[in-house]
């Protein structure tokens, strides 16, 4: 879609619909049938990176994939599914950073919470464990960064908002 007023006009989102028309305009769209899916499971999230390209996390097909606004596929970011740093488990949330780095939440059963990936897919470096301690996280549902690089992540099951730096090292929260 288009959005008026804003450096970004463009707006992506991933949508299950059914055979009734969306309530909105469409400006682009690529999909695929629920029965014949190839990428996508359970998409959660999409943003852009900093080419304008769509990263999407399918949170039951444990993936992060890359693809370009006409939806040309370009590839998965990570590992591939597990537990260790890189590899991707449930994620839940993707964002980037003003650098081009990636952030994305999983629900790995042990570790940490949100991983960093370069624009070129690189894993970086991983934060925020998994539990209730300041700087610990449940279940991050949304994420995204203020104007001065600071990391906003919502954790739903501890009902608080965490806040890291750009680094990824806690600051405070509240909720």
């Amino acid at each position: 879609g288009i959005v008026e007023g804003v450096a970004n006009r463009k707006l992506f989102a991933t949508v299950l619909i059914d055979d009734d028309k969306p309530l909105y305009e469409m400006v682009y769209e690529f999909a695929e049938p629920v029965k014949d899916a190839r990428y996508f499971t359970n998409p959660h999230s999409v943003t852009l990176d900093k080419e304008g390209n769509l990263i999407i996390a399918d949170y039951y097909g444990n993936r992060v994939l890359r693809f370009t606004p006409k939806g040309k596929y370009l590839g998965d970011l990570g590992s591939g599914i597990g537990n260790e740093p890189g590899q991707i488990y449930l994620p839940r949330v993707v964002t980037t950073d003003n650098k081009g780095n990636i952030y994305v939440s999983d629900q790995k059963p042990f570790g940490e919470r949100i991983q960093v990936f370069s624009h070129d897919g690189k894993f970086l470096r991983a934060f925020a464990k998994k539990g209730t301690k300041p700087g610990e996280m449940l279940r991050c549902h949304g994420m995204d960064f203020d104007s001065d690089g600071r990391l906003y992540s919502i954790d739903v099951d501890a009902m608080r908002v965490n806040i890291y730096t750009h680094d990824g090292e806690y600051i405070k929260s509240w909720g």
